[in-house]
C-alpha cells in the first residue's frame, strides 16, 4: 500500500481569539522537532504571532503573509522558512494574507479554488521535504480562510477558555467542522483542550470539561485530558524571548546550575535570571497534551486531506 504523500496535518482553531492557538502550535511542534522528527508549521493568521512571537522570525525576515497569501490566490509553490528549529520549518502569516478573503468571491467567479490551491501546493512540498507532521494556526476571524483549512488538514484540535465568548467560538467551530464534514471533507476531530486553567479547580474543570462534551455531541471528539495551566510570568516570558514553554524549563534549570556555581564563587551579579520561577509546570502541560495528540492522531485512521 502506498503511503500518503501528506502526512497527518493538525489544524488548531476555535472562531474566537486569545485561546492559545499559537502557542499550543509552537509548543507541541518545537517538542516534536525535538524528537527529531521533521515538521512543518503554517501561520494562517493576519497577526503573525507565531511567526513572530512565539517562534521568532526576524522582523527583518517576516514577509507579513505575502508568500503564503500567493500559494492560495494564485498556486504558488510553497518555500518555507527553514530551521527555525532544527527538523522545523515554518511558511509565516501576515496581514496579506486577508488579501486572499477579500478577493475570495472574484477569485471563486474566475475558477479558483484556493483550498485546492493549498491542498496542491502541500503536497508538493511534502513530497519535497518529506516531512512527518504539519501544524496549522489558524486565524480566529476569518472565515473564507477557515472553511479552507477544514478541506484540507486531516485533523482538527480545538482549544478553548473557559469564558463565555470561547464557549460560542467552540460551537462556531464545531458548526463549521460538520458542515465541511457533510460536504465531504475527510478531517477528524480530536477534542478540544481547556486553556489557562486553574489546574487545581478541579470541579470547575471537570463542569467546563462536560459543557464542551455537550457541545461536541455528535462530532466524535473528547476533550482532551491534558490542560493547559494559567501561568502568566511563563507566558508572558516564552513569548518575550521566542521560545516555547519547554525551551524556557530548560534554560531555567541550566540557569540554576550557573547561578549556583556563580555564589560558590563570590559572584552572581553578572548572571542573567529569568523572572519565571517554576516554568518547568507549564512545561509539563505542553508535553503531556504533546503525548495525548499524537496518541490520537495515530489511534485514529490518518487521511492527509489530499
Amino acid at each position: 500500500m502506498t503511503e500518503p504523500v501528506v502526512p497527518p496535518t493538525i489544524l488548531v482553531g476555535n472562531q474566537k481569539g486569545g485561546v492559545g492557538k499559537s502557542s499550543i502550535v509552537a509548543n507541541v511542534a518545537v517538542a516534536v522537532a525535538r524528537r527529531g522528527r521533521r515538521v512543518a508549521v503554517f501561520d494562517v493568521d493576519q497577526q503573525g504571532n507565531l511567526t513572530t512571537e512565539d517562534l521568532g522570525v526576524p522582523l527583518e525576515e517576516w514577509d507579513k503573509g505575502r508568500h503564503l497569501a500567493s500559494v492560495m490566490q494564485y498556486g504558488a509553490d510553497l518555500k518555507p522558512y527553514k530551521n527555525i528549529r532544527p527538523n522545523l520549518d515554518i511558511v509565516m502569516g501576515g496581514p496579506s494574507l486577508g488579501l486572499v478573503s477579500t478577493s475570495a468571491d472574484r477569485a471563486a467567479d474566475a475558477g479558483i479554488d484556493i483550498a485546492e490551491n493549498f491542498r496542491r501546493a502541500l503536497e508538493d512540498l511534502c513530497r519535497r521535504e518529506s516531512y512527518e507532521l504539519v501544524l496549522v494556526d489558524s486565524g480566529h476571524g476569518d472565515v473564507t480562510l477557515l472553511l479552507a483549512l477544514l478541506e484540507v488538514c486531516s485533523h482538527l484540535v480545538v482549544p478553548a477558555r473557559e469564558d463565555s465568548a470561547s464557549m460560542r467560538g467552540v460551537e462556531q467551530l464545531a458548526a463549521s467542522y460538520l458542515r465541511a464534514k457533510r460536504r465531504g471533507s475527510a478531517i477528524n476531530l480530536l477534542g478540544v483542550v481547556l486553556f489557562e486553567v486553574n489546574p487545581r479547580a478541579t470541579a470547575r474543570n471537570e463542569y467546563i470539561t462536560n459543557r464542551v462534551r455537550d457541545m461536541l455531541e455528535g462530532s466524535s471528539g473528547e476533550p482532551f485530558t491534558a490542560t493547559i495551566r494559567h501561568a502568566p510570568a511563563p507566558a508572558l516570558e516564552t513569548r518575550e524571548r521566542h521560545l516555547t514553554a519547554q525551551e524556557l524549563a530548560i534554560i531555567a534549570n541550566e540557569g540554576k546550575s550557573e547561578l549556583l556555581a556563580a555564589l560558590r564563587e563570590g559572584r552572581s551579579d553578572d548572571i542573567p535570571r529569568l523572572r519565571s520561577r517554576d516554568p518547568g509546570a507549564l512545561a509539563n502541560d505542553y508535553q503531556h497534551l504533546t503525548r495525548e495528540i499524537l496518541q490520537r492522531v495515530f489511534r485514529a485512521p490518518v487521511h492527509s486531506g489530499v
